[in-house]
């Protein structure tokens, strides 16, 4: 039996990382949600999915409001709220 010389690089071994990650996230979300809410799961990731819809709604449009992207931190300095965009970060 021969081994193989090659290695897993930088790019395959984040990638690994990453999938375990979010997909764990994914799983564990879900039973967790399902153990709560029963048959009523459903209704908790169409209530997160329109909530989630919503605030990238929201962001799309601060963004074409103020021509620039960035996300909270950069509406917050946008509006002189300094302080509060400081505790963000």
């Amino acid at each position: 039996m021969t081994q193989s010389k090659t290695k897993l690089g930088f790019n395959g071994t984040w990638s690994m990382a990453v999938g375990g990650m979010i997909g764990g996230g994914i799983f564990s979300t879900l039973g967790v949600v399902v153990a709560i809410a029963g048959a009523w799961a459903w209704l908790s990731f169409l209530a997160a999915g329109l909530i989630a819809l919503a605030a990238g709604y929201s962001y799309v449009k601060l963004a074409t409001f103020y021509d620039e992207g960035g996300g909270a931190f950069t509406f917050l300095r946008k509006v002189d709220a300094e302080g509060f965009a400081g505790s963000l970060a």
